[in-house]
């Protein structure tokens, strides 16, 4: 499924970032799952100077040559060459690295891949020292709607001045979001032809030949897995527990596979970057805290398609709504925290049930965020990030991303605010979004 050029334009927020790397480093490797952009940003790149010349192993015969004779199909290559698709000739690595250390010169190759090629079983070179690791996923709702990334809203949850200051600016960085809206950006994810296109049937039609060659091809070159019936019923099951704790044995049992199986298949949806494993926060507190992670497909987009929901209004009072809208927030979450200084990701969890959805920490600094999809919120629902505040000893900060309309204070490091905020504020032309009718 080729990508079309219609998004070569758009600006990625990840850009000025890969740029700057290939400045300071001799390799930049930027991974992410298939049709996110990659391919497209190397040809920007090469487009503006920043880059020389792209190959692809995508096409047949590139890929012959770089899998018979790594070295020399390296070593023939232009300095500030793309190559895209690495994960398909794992030993490019260790052949970029002979040419790496007899030319340290910055900008050597930007080199692609679809899966974490640095996880896969034939990958016996990391270029560690010698390459910048990227990630690049689908347009934040930020990029999406042709806005600068809000960036700001990490330094006002990490800040030490006055709340009531910092209140004012998180109200300030709020866009009108409706309700409408939301389930748009839930439903049509973040890849970047769906996007663009925004119909129903496109969504349909996109997603079902995504599954099919993803898992017919991408699955099959990287793991030679027996059974792919089995693989893809586990992965549908994942979308379905986007959200919940990992049960492996559950997984499995439900695939008829075992749980061992099911261990390695959730490992390949990993390394191919269709799903996250979110690890809990854990400290030595006298509370039992949970320490399974919990599964998060990367694209609400695509999770959509996975549980039949095939059009936006769909999502309302469907049973995986919730789960939904923690998933979407936490994609905003990590694609804003590949941006900036180093931001962790994690959860809490009491074995009495109480949760936090997401804890923030940037050293010693934490921060909490809650997901309310409702269109109010009320004390209590600041209660898991008032008992997180108890274990930690401090007065961290929190925030309920919520589905409202205002901005609201409550107490002290305590607010509620619309999920808006991700948003992003002006500085760029918005993305044409068609109209959402089946055509």
């Amino acid at each position: 499924m080729a990508m079309s050029d219609n998004h070569a334009g758009k600006h990625r927020a990840l850009r000025s970032t890969v740029a700057t790397a290939l400045a300071g480093f001799p390799a930049v490797l930027l991974v992410g799952a298939r049709q996110v952009g990659k391919s497209t940003l190397a040809a920007q790149l090469v487009a503006e100077g920043s880059l020389a010349a792209s190959v692809t192993l995508d096409d047949f015969s590139t890929l012959a040559a770089a899998q018979t004779d790594a070295q020399g199909f390296v070593a023939g290559l232009a300095h500030g060459t793309a190559i895209d698709e690495v994960q398909r000739a794992p030993d490019l690595l260790r052949a970029a690295k002979l040419v790496i250390d007899r030319d340290r010169r910055c900008g050597r190759f930007l080199l692609t891949g679809s899966a974490n090629v640095l996880a896969l079983p034939a990958t016996t070179e990391s270029l560690a020292g010698r390459a910048a690791l990227l990630e690049l996923e689908g347009f934040s709702l930020a990029e999406a709607a042709g806005r600068e990334p809000p960036l700001q809203l990490f330094e006002l949850l990490f800040g030490h001045g006055s709340w009531s200051s910092a209140v004012e600016r998180l109200r300030a960085m709020v866009s009108p979001l409706s309700a409408t809206e939301q389930r748009q950006a839930i439903f049509f994810g973040g890849f970047p032809e769906v996007v663009l296109r925004a119909t129903t049937a496109f969504h349909e039609t996109w997603f079902s030949s995504y599954l099919a060659l993803y898992v017919e091809r991408d699955v099959r070159d990287l793991a030679r897995i027996p059974d792919t019936a089995a693989f893809g019923t586990l992965f549908r099951l994942a979308a379905s527990a986007s959200g919940q704790l990992a049960n492996m044995a559950q997984l499995g049992s439900d695939a008829k596979v075992d749980q061992r199986t099911a261990a390695h298949y959730v490992r390949l949806l990993e390394i191919t970057f269709q799903l996250n494993r979110l690890q809990p926060w854990f400290r030595n507190v006298r509370k039992r805290l949970v320490k399974t992670p919990k599964l998060y497909l990367r694209d609400t987009g695509l999770a959509c398609h996975m549980l039949g929901i095939t059009a936006p209004d769909q999502l309302v009072g469907h049973p995986a709504a919730g789960a939904l809208w923690e998933t979407w927030v936490y994609g905003e979450l990590r694609k804003l925290a590949g941006l900036g200084p180093r931001v962790d990701l994690s959860f809490v969890r009491t074995h009495t049930g109480n949760e936090v959805d997401f804890v923030l920490q940037r050293g010693d600094v934490m921060a909490a965020i809650e997901v309310k999809a409702g269109h109010s919120v009320a004390a209590e629902d600041f209660g898991g990030i008032r008992e997180l505040r108890e274990l930690v000893g401090k007065d961290l900060r929190g925030i309920v991303l919520y589905g409202g309309h205002e901005t609201v204070s409550f107490g002290d490091g305590l607010a509620a605010v619309p999920f808006g905020v991700l948003r992003g504020k002006r500085g760029r032309k918005r993305l044409a979004r068609r109209s959402t009718a089946k055509r």
